[in-house]
């Protein structure tokens, strides 16, 4: 097997939860300094509580990897003043110029970071499996979430870093971080990585399996929070989705959440204020809360004056991905009400002002986008992001079943419709083909999962073509888009991730 130069870490300062001086540490010779961190089970817990924590910076699923670069990658969201005032960053990161320096700089972080979160889970694990799980009745739940998030991590990364796997298994995949040291790590084929991912999640799901019992500790407040037994088998069946191969064993776990008295779709229209912030009330499955998402939201989304052109507006057709010929009062789709606002700008060069108004991404910002002033409301209410929900489930479900009983499928893309106002069903008539399903399919996901950062990994996933942000221009994925280049820094060993 190839190696790669293992990334070098460091100190993580500082927590968004509970207060620790410091977390982990290396020497120069690479000797692992606990200090007195894993002495018992309130030092598990801290280590965890900074692993989320890392996992919400904006470098990972606070921005980047949810409502920003990955969203950006699916032409979601265009900068409107980018052709105006020169270059622009979500310009070339939508022009997929992989190698313009601010561009790199961007992938390069979401690898490093990963790495680093990976090398903090390996620490947990190295010191947990040390222990005698009985002394707290938290630490098996811990263990079983550390083997999930280093499975979850490793999957992200391949999804980005690597070819479809279901266009050549063998092709290169990535490192796959086992310990907590600077030695370098294996390079897996893709197949193996499938491998290796679904292993830690079985591990996982064997630790996790009590985490439906009703104990009441602090760590088991507010599960979605953590990554759960739920989580798991969602996380398996995204990747059986991704793998292709046993779509069965995706629906299976699918399936399972969605039978889960746990979670559930909305039944009311009132209910989708809950769906569109975090946490999302009974849908949620699991994400990451943080209370440092307000300002990148509002600058990104709503902010605009003569100074600001960094103000991002929805694609121009998002209002027609919403609403389609059978648009009436009673078939409504709720979530373009929810999702997006008409905003007046702050102030402009042209002395417009408020008289102006554009459409504005507003989903979790929580409150009416016409009076975004009240900031300590805002903050208040923007308290986390999601990574799994429950229609997503609903989906990978209907996309396992198609071929088998195409009605079945279609009742799991109702289901979800009829949560969100749509009370027309899609009929067996509209989708009597794998192709015309796949594309309903992939609409009710773009509806659905927009800002979750789940889009473009979907197109890749299943090749599809898809229009640009200006509705004009078709990107066909190849693998120059499809596949993010690895930091230079590992190109010196001699990897292959095509």
């Amino acid at each position: 097997m190839k190696k790669f130069k293992n990334i070098v870490v460091g100190i993580l300062a500082g927590f968004a939860f509970a207060g620790c001086d410091h977390f982990l540490d290396i020497q120069p010779k690479g000797e692992v300094v606990n200090d007195k961190m894993f002495e018992d089970a309130r030092g598990y817990m801290d280590a965890m509580y900074g692993i989320y924590a890392s996992l919400a910076s904006g470098d990972l699923y606070g921005k980047n990897l949810t409502w920003g670069f990955a969203d950006q990658l699916a032409h979601l969201c265009y900068n409107p003043h980018a052709e105006v005032f020169g270059e622009d960053l979500v310009l070339k990161v939508q022009s997929y110029d992989y190698a313009y320096p601010e561009v790199e700089e961007c992938i390069n972080t979401i690898w490093s970071e990963t790495y680093r979160v990976i090398s903090y889970i390996n620490n947990v694990l190295e010191n947990i499996e040390k222990e005698n799980l009985s002394k707290h009745p938290d630490l098996t739940l811990i263990k079983g979430e550390a083997y999930a998030l280093r499975a979850f991590l490793h999957f992200d990364i391949l999804r980005y870093f690597s070819a479809n796997i279901q266009d050549n298994p063998e092709a290169g995949g990535i490192p796959y971080a086992y310990s907590f040291d600077l030695k370098n790590k294996e390079l897996f084929s893709l197949k193996a990585c499938y491998g290796n991912i679904l292993k830690d999640l079985d591990v996982a799901q064997y630790y996790l399996a009590g985490d439906t019992v009703n104990v009441s500790t602090e760590y088991r407040e507010a599960r979605y929070n953590f990554l759960n037994l739920s989580a798991v088998y969602a996380i398996k069946a995204r990747v059986f989705q991704a793998e292709g191969v046993q779509l069965d064993s995706a629906r299976f776990y699918a399936e399972k959440v969605i039978a889960s008295s746990l979670h559930r779709l909305i039944s009311v229209p009132t209910e989708l204020s809950e769906v569109k912030k975090y946490p999302g009330g009974i849908e949620i499955i699991w994400g990451l809360s943080t209370g440092k998402l307000y300002e990148p939201l509002y600058n990104q989304f709503l902010r605009y004056s003569a100074t600001y052109f960094n103000w991002l507006r929805p694609r121009i057709d998002y209002e027609g991905i919403y609403k389609d010929v059978s648009w009436t009062a009673d078939n409504h789709d709720y979530r373009w009400d929810h999702f997006f606002a008409m905003r007046s700008r702050e102030g402009s060069a042209d002395g417009v002002g408020d008289s102006q108004k554009s459409p504005c991404f507003v989903r979790f910002l929580n409150v009416n986008a016409s009076d975004p002033k009240d900031v300590e409301l805002q903050k208040e209410n923007t308290k986390g992001v999601s990574l799994i929900r429950l229609p997503e489930m609903y989906y990978i479900a209907a996309e396992a079943v198609y071929e088998k009983d195409p009605q079945k499928a279609l009742d799991y893309l109702n289901k979800v419709r009829r949560s969100r106002g749509l009370t027309i069903a899609l009929d067996i008539a509209q989708v009597n083909t794998v192709e015309k399903f796949r594309q309903a399919l992939q609409s009710e996901r773009v509806k659905e999962l927009w800002g979750e950062g789940q889009i473009f990994l979907d197109y890749k996933r299943t090749n599809a073509s898809f229009m640009d942000y200006n509705n004009e221009n078709k990107i066909v994925m190849t693998p120059e888009i499809a596949v993010l280049p690895w930091p230079d820094e590992e190109k010196e060993f001699g990897y292959t991730n095509k």
